[in-house]
């Protein structure tokens, strides 16, 4: 039949013939046929058909728990379906309805809470979740990468919190995510937080990126090392962003040959607005694994870890005020000794 397996997945089977292409995905025993033409969508199906047991449904309207419209504007995909079931399964469908998909304070609240007796009812509804996050609603994907992160020993208060994204998707079960249709390339959008979790003091990076003016791929992650600034979480977000980006960027490139490698990606990371190319973004990850391995290897004796164990013990009582004038000169000398070796590996 002529389909290749394209290198980024194995799943996904490309032909080009004639100057049109062809698809062919392919989940277990699911099987999505892609052509530009009826007449070569029969012929495609009949010889499958030949040498395996193969059912034509018509146009796709399900797949994977995916509910999939073809609209004037666009395919729109949404799961209102699987949103309910999970509700209805959890017991959530008259609970109240939420407009936001986490407190805003979450991460803020310092004070103990109770540990749940098990965290096998957390996991199963965040592993729900994760499922809607991945595939159809980007609007949760922080939230739900936040909660994930206390699936081995979760207290109430995640319990409480991960009910609201619930109740958050019940409540907008019928939002839909539009694919692109322009000719736009491939965009990708990144930005960070700083110290967003005030327990381990990490930041949070979040990611975008869109082809034909929709979107493609997301995802939020807690970034592996602590930054001392704003611009370091930002620096780290870039770096996961650009790997994400040439991932992204190679499925696209293999399967639609719309653009090349020389221009891959319209950067915007919350400062500005520039082209990327494919050696600046392996660079930029070159130099952010260097930041990273420079932070681990100081992390033991680094000014930050003791005004941190600092702070914790003043959680039970104050250290005097000379103790404090020393924890705030090691603190900015370890920042200056960062900075200078960040700079270096930068080339500044």
């Amino acid at each position: 039949m002529g389909f290749q397996p394209t290198e980024s997945d194995p799943c996904l089977y490309v032909r080009r013939e004639n100057g049109s292409a062809a698809y062919i995905l392919i989940y277990v025993d699911d099987m999505i046929i892609v052509t530009q033409t009826m007449e070569e969508f029969k012929t495609i199906l009949k010889t499958l058909q030949e040498h395996f047991t193969v059912a034509d449904l018509g146009d796709i309207r399900h797949f994977l728990g995916m509910e999939i419209e073809n609209s004037p504007s666009g395919y729109k995909l949404n799961q209102e379906t699987y949103i309910r079931r999970l509700t209805e399964r959890f017991g959530m469908e008259l609970a109240k309805p939420s407009k936001i998909p986490l407190d805003p304070g979450y991460l803020q609240k310092k004070e103990e809470m109770d540990q749940l007796p098990n965290n096998h009812d957390y996991m199963s509804l965040i592993g729900g979740l994760l499922y809607v996050a991945v595939h159809t609603r980007p609007d949760i994907a922080v939230s739900t990468s936040i909660l994930a992160q206390k699936s081995s020993c979760p207290n109430s208060h995640d319990w409480t919190e991960a009910k609201r994204v619930l109740r958050y998707l019940y409540t907008t079960s019928n939002n839909k995510l539009h694919l692109g249709t322009s000719n736009e390339g491939l965009q990708m959008f990144d930005d960070a937080d700083w110290a967003g979790d005030s327990h381990d003091r990490k930041s949070n990076s979040g990611v975008l990126i869109m082809f034909g003016g929709g979107l493609i791929s997301w995802g939020s992650r807690s970034q592996s090392c602590v930054a001392l600034s704003s611009t370091e979480a930002d620096f780290v977000a870039l770096a996961e962003g650009c790997q994400d980006t040439i991932i992204e960027g190679f499925v696209v490139n293999r399967s639609t040959q719309q653009f090349t490698e020389e221009q891959l990606v319209h950067l915007n990371d919350g400062l500005g607005y520039a082209v990327i190319q494919k050696s600046d973004m392996e660079q930029i990850m070159d130099m952010e694994t260097a930041i990273s391995r420079n932070i681990e290897q100081q992390d033991q004796n680094t000014a930050r870890n003791i005004v941190a164990n600092a702070i914790k013990e003043g959680q039970h009582g104050a250290t005097n005020h000379d103790e404090r004038r020393i924890l705030k000169e090691k603190h900015e000398s370890g920042q200056r000794q960062r900075r200078k070796s960040t700079e270096d590996h930068i080339g500044i």
